[in-house]
């Protein structure tokens, strides 16, 4: 797999290092879904959808990552960045980064629910 680099995010567009949201469900095995990608969660069945991605310019990696599934949503973010060959997110303090993405995360559940 071919890694993409760092994330950078575009509003108008919607594309990471080049990838559009449909470069991204291919990835993650997924489908685009109202502004979202949703695919399999890590550890569920190709025929899962209950992980939801959602580029983001203002969380930390450029993107939101929701378990439906209830899955960590650490893990979840780490299997993400995994998929689309980026190197694993590290932080002196990993917990209040995640923190500051709740308002944000609770507005993409919203947005990419079912």
């Amino acid at each position: 797999m071919t890694s993409v680099g760092s994330i950078k995010h575009r509003n108008k567009d919607h594309e990471v290092n080049g990838l559009s949201l449909e470069q991204v469900a291919r990835f993650l095995g997924g489908r685009v879904s109202g502004g979202c990608v949703r695919a399999p969660g890590p550890g569920h069945s190709t025929r899962d959808d209950s992980l939801s991605f959602k580029f983001e310019a203002g969380a930390p990696d450029g993107f939101l990552v929701h378990s439906f599934a209830g899955d960590d949503p650490i893990v979840c973010k780490d299997f993400v960045r995994q998929k689309l060959g980026l190197s694993s997110w590290e932080s002196k303090d990993r917990g209040a980064d995640e923190a500051k993405n709740v308002e944000a995360l609770m507005k993409t559940v919203s947005d990419c629910s079912r």
